[in-house]
């Protein structure tokens, strides 16, 4: 049976595909062949390890390969102590919820006058972005990872819990402490 003219783009087209699959496992083959060349230390780094090793044999002046100088990785610019530091808020996202202290051990005399210092309340890490009154008012909170709505008597984080919620604004508790917190809504 003879190929008909219709055939004759598709039986092109296999061949085409074959013959691109052919050389790509070519290739392939070609790649996973070749010795592995080890990679050159940069310039720099050898210029540098040259002074404080003078004295010692060739076998211990063998550069360290360190991430920042695996292949495919470029040198840093900078060490890392100049970089700046990183703001609080900025960081918030990727930080843990704070958990309850946990029951401590009675502390000796001389710790005791620390402990007498006022307990600082650690920032809200939600903001208040609204109120909804369908009823019940609920105070909308926005933070780094989620936004919902709360009302009176919600615990929040297991930190904070809501003590009321008035037109302008919203009353908590911060729960380790006992401390009260009011966030005022910003005017509109």
């Amino acid at each position: 049976m003879s190929p008909s003219a219709d055939d004759a783009p598709a039986l092109v087209r296999r061949k085409r595909l074959a013959l691109a699959l052919a050389a790509t496992v070519a290739a392939t083959l070609w790649a996973a062949l070749q010795p592995d060349s080890p990679v050159p230390a940069p310039a720099s780094r050898d210029r540098a390890s040259a002074a404080p090793n003078a004295g010692v044999s060739a076998a211990n002046t063998q550069p360290r390969q360190t991430a920042a100088s695996a292949p495919g990785w470029p040198e840093p610019t900078r060490p890392r102590s100049d970089w700046p530091a990183v703001p609080a808020r900025a960081g918030a996202a990727w930080s843990a919820v704070i958990a309850a202290p946990a029951a401590v051990a009675p502390r000796p005399a001389a710790a005791a006058s620390a402990a007498d210092k006022p307990v600082e309340v650690p920032p809200f890490p939600y903001t208040l972005i609204g109120r909804l009154d369908d009823g019940e008012a609920r105070a909308l909170l926005a933070g780094p990872t989620r936004s919902f709505g709360v009302k009176a008597s919600d615990v929040i984080d297991g930190q904070w819990r809501v003590d009321a919620v008035p037109p302008r604004g919203l009353v908590l508790t911060w729960l380790p402490g006992g401390i009260k917190k009011t966030l005022a809504l910003a005017p509109s």
